[in-house]
Order: C-alpha cells, then structure tokens, then sequence
C-alpha cells in the first residue's frame, strides 16, 4: 500500500507539478466535507421526523381518518428517507476519523 501511495504521489508531482500536494490536500478536504454533510441530512432528517410527530399529535383528531391520511403518508416518507440517510451517514463517518484512506481510494483505480 505504501508504494501505491508513492506511486500516487509521484504521478500527481509529474502531472501537475508543484499543485499536486496541494490536490491530494484539497481531496483529503474533500473527504471530510462529504461525512459533514452527510450528518446535517441526518440532523435534517431528524428534525422534520420530530416536527412530523409533534403535527400528527396536535393536529390530527384519531376520529376522522380523511384529516390523518396526508399527514401518515408525509411522515412514512419522511421516516424513510431519514433510515436511508442514517445508513449513508453510517459509512461516511469513517472519513472523519481517515479521510486520507477514503482520499486515496476514490484517486486510485
């Protein structure tokens, strides 16, 4: 592994010249840019499944199910797409603690 990343390395310096560290530097940036937005989804996400349920509490009378109907199909999306964004937030995370390892692996081939 260490000889791919000199080779790695070595090929940016020969392409680019002095703007190849500086490159490696901006993908590295890259890596953990893309794990904190993938948590502000997730906080995103979290938020509008709490401010679903405080509306589907206050607002919905159990009797009628016309009124609750909109707001249950609202929440099921939500919910959903809050799972999916968790299980992406999942395996981003690692590129908070090792962004270069996730760097690396997205400039090899």
């Amino acid at each position: 592994m260490t000889q791919q990343i000199e080779q790695l390395m070595d090929a940016l310096s020969a392409r680019f010249g002095a703007t190849g560290v500086h490159i490696w530097e901006v993908f590295v940036r890259q890596q953990i840019i893309e794990a904190t937005m993938s948590i502000v989804w997730v906080v995103f996400f979290a938020l509008a499944v709490l401010i679903w349920w405080k509306m589907l509490v206050k607002r919905i009378d159990w009797d009628e199910e016309a009124q609750g109907v909109p707001t249950v199909i609202i929440g099921i999306v939500v919910i959903v797409l809050f799972i999916i964004n968790l299980l992406v937030a999942m395996f981003s995370m690692p590129a908070f603690w090792n962004p270069e390892f996730y760097a690396l692996q997205e400039l090899l081939p």
